[in-house]
């Protein structure tokens, strides 16, 4: 956050698909860390149990896929692979993935 604060920009927050696209295009062909992050739980909380929060505020909570909010998982994911994964990036096939 800071450093994108130096550069005079902000962290994604992607409340639509569009939004996604423009994020992709800013992006280019590399990985990018969207400003999702999860609360609360930990590597054994289920992708339908975990909660998670855009820093600016805005929250989606898991109760059917997609209802909450525009929400562009891979289909594998939020899935704390890697343990206890908080927070989201922006794979370059414009999917999210969490990651530690």
């Amino acid at each position: 956050v800071k450093y994108c604060n130096s550069i005079g920009r902000e962290i994604a927050h992607v409340y639509s698909e569009g939004e996604n696209e423009k994020a992709m295009e800013a992006c280019g062909n590399n990985e990018c860390w969207i400003g999702w992050i999860e609360i609360g739980g930990d590597a054994s909380t289920l992708k339908l149990s975990q909660t998670w929060k855009w820093l600016n505020g805005g929250e989606a909570v898991y109760i059917n896929e997609g209802e909450a909010v525009y929400i562009n998982w891979a289909s594998d994911e939020a899935s704390n692979w890697n343990g206890d994964e908080r927070y989201a990036i922006l794979d370059s096939n414009g999917k999210w993935r969490d990651v530690s």
